[in-house]
């Protein structure tokens, strides 16, 4: 090869190595921000973090951006999730509905119908330690999801 073809390789070679490199990572694993479990939602649109309290019997939502970062307030007033399958201890299994009510915030200045947190206690969370059922609707940024299926393992709830 001549010094100036080898030359215009080399050019051709980073310049394809650049462009990779500016292309986002599929795949990512994306951390949930308080260590719960995150959902995805269409193909990174959006993110739902649930954290369960075992001790509480608290379920949270927490609607996220699809990196996983920053809230993203929503106008639902509520949000309902048919467990399909909970797991206790004692390898007992129940199927209910949960209403997540909106959580208003002084501090965010969110209000019922403008937030990103969403909250249920419920008896039947008390000493379960896995969850699996569907988002019944959930409208984000004007994108509605129906029936969405979510799984928080046993692993991931937490205990205070």
């Amino acid at each position: 090869m001549s010094p100036a073809t080898l030359r215009r390789f080399h050019s051709l070679c980073l310049s394809g190595c650049l462009v990779l490199a500016a292309l986002p990572a599929r795949g990512e694993k994306h951390i949930a921000p308080r260590g719960g479990t995150l959902l995805e939602l269409g193909d990174e649109f959006a993110q739902i973090e649930f954290i369960l309290d075992l001790q509480q019997g608290n379920l949270t939502a927490y609607i996220l951006d699809g990196e996983a970062e920053n809230p993203v307030r929503i106008r639902q007033s509520s949000i309902d999730i048919v467990v399909d399958q909970a797991s206790y201890a004692g390898s007992r299994s129940a199927t209910f509905t949960l209403h997540l009510k909106a959580v208003a915030d002084v501090l965010t200045a969110e209000t019922v119908g403008d937030t990103s947190e969403f909250m249920v206690h419920a008896g039947s969370l008390y000493g379960v330690s896995s969850l699996k059922g569907k988002i019944k609707r959930i409208t984000i940024k004007s994108r509605s999801f129906q029936n969405l299926p979510f799984s928080i393992p046993a692993g991931e709830a937490t205990q205070h």
